[in-house]
């Protein structure tokens, strides 16, 4: 359903277009809309046409650059059709306002959300209108929001809900400077009530929120999750009894949960509180690195423990001496290891995949933080 992300994101120039002024391109299986965006407005205006686009196909590419919410202007991806898909990436660029060059940086496209609206909402399905067979796939951005100030359950970033039948897939996302001090709210909240989830390539760091400055992820009615290569650090609760603070993981008796090759570390200084927290014992792990678990997983393969060296606090793109370098499982199932890391580097370099979100680069330097 969707572009296999190992291809070349390089693509032939169709023409410049705005948003309210897709392309529509005639297709095998119907017709595919595209639109490439350059100001927060034309995003708010695309992500609004193509909720109520009934094209097979519906594609919106955002320019390099930050994206700030205007009240009443909630960026939402709203899946509301059978049989259709939609992508939104960042990183793209080209001449005179033109989408003909993707890279896969997600730090070169920043969305950020503002108070009481989340930065980026990504939902399939509507109220009284099934739909199946709906993908959606979000790719290469940066969500922030620093002013996420509300009494509502939600994720201040990243607010996602997945229904039966449908696809939701994440790749190469930065979930970081999320401020959340109201409710129960926390920086990243997904549902995945019976459909197909899945996320790689995410680094989610230097937050604050009431309950969690993590994820927050619950699995129900048969739906499958999937993992993969994500790192979580420096991410704060408000609340001194917290749950967690890192990633906060549930799934019913008939769905199916996977985390694999990454690393929840570095996060709540008070030792009570654990990275990783998993509300059912149907949860799987393989390859990853925490500081405290808590609850039993239904599998544990190649567990880590102790620091991980990320190259600074808050910043977990790893040492030459890291236990996290070479040292992932290969292919997880069902999430893989993508074909770029966070920071746009090739997977793998060395002898195995590294784990967490970062491939190391033998010939980089990180000095005091700085990426």
């Amino acid at each position: 359903m969707f572009r296999d992300p190992s291809l070349p994101r390089s693509f032939p120039t169709l023409r410049s277009l705005c948003a309210v002024g897709a392309l529509t391109l005639a297709t095998g299986n119907g017709h595919a809309a595209v639109w490439c965006v350059a100001s927060a407005q034309e995003l708010y205006d695309a992500l609004e046409a193509a909720a109520a686009s009934t094209d097979a196909s519906n594609t919106i590419r955002i320019r390099e650059g930050e994206y700030q919410q205007a009240p009443f202007q909630n960026y939402a991806l709203r899946a509301l059709h059978s049989n259709q898909s939609t992508e939104v990436s960042g990183g793209w660029s080209g001449p005179t306002g033109q989408c003909t060059v993707q890279k896969p940086i997600p730090a070169r496209t920043r969305v950020v959300g503002m108070d009481g609206i989340t930065a980026f909402g990504v939902f399939t399905g509507a109220l009284g209108s099934p739909v199946t067979n709906a993908s959606v796939y979000v790719h290469d951005l940066t969500l922030s929001n620093a002013h996420f100030d509300t009494t509502m359950s939600l994720g201040a970033c990243l607010a996602s809900a997945v229904s039966t039948g449908n696809t939701a897939i994440f790749e190469r996302i930065r979930i970081e400077q999320c401020i959340a001090r109201g409710g129960t709210d926390v920086a990243a909240s997904i549902n995945n009530d019976g459909g197909q989830l899945i996320m790689r390539n995410v680094v989610v760091r230097n937050n604050v929120s009431y309950q969690n400055g993590g994820i927050s992820i619950s699995t129900t009615s048969g739906g499958s999750t999937r993992l993969s290569q994500i790192s979580i650090t420096n991410v704060r609760s408000l609340r001194t009894d917290a749950d967690v603070s890192g990633i906060d993981l549930s799934g019913s008796t008939n769905s199916s949960v996977l985390l694999a090759n990454s690393v929840v570390w570095g996060n709540e200084p008070n030792p009570a509180i654990p990275d990783i927290l998993l509300r059912t014992d149907n949860i799987s792990l393989n390859r990853v690195h925490f500081g405290k678990l808590a609850g039993t997983p239904g599998s544990n393969l190649s567990p880590g423990s102790g620091d991980p060296r990320f190259v600074a606090p808050g910043d977990p793109h790893l040492r030459a001496n890291s236990p996290l370098v070479d040292s992932g499982a290969a292919n997880p199932i069902g999430g893989g290891n993508g074909m770029y890391d966070v920071d746009g580097s090739p997977r793998t370099q060395g002898a195995a995949v590294d784990v967490g979100a970062f491939e190391r680069d033998p010939d980089a330097i990180f000095i005091n933080g700085f990426d």
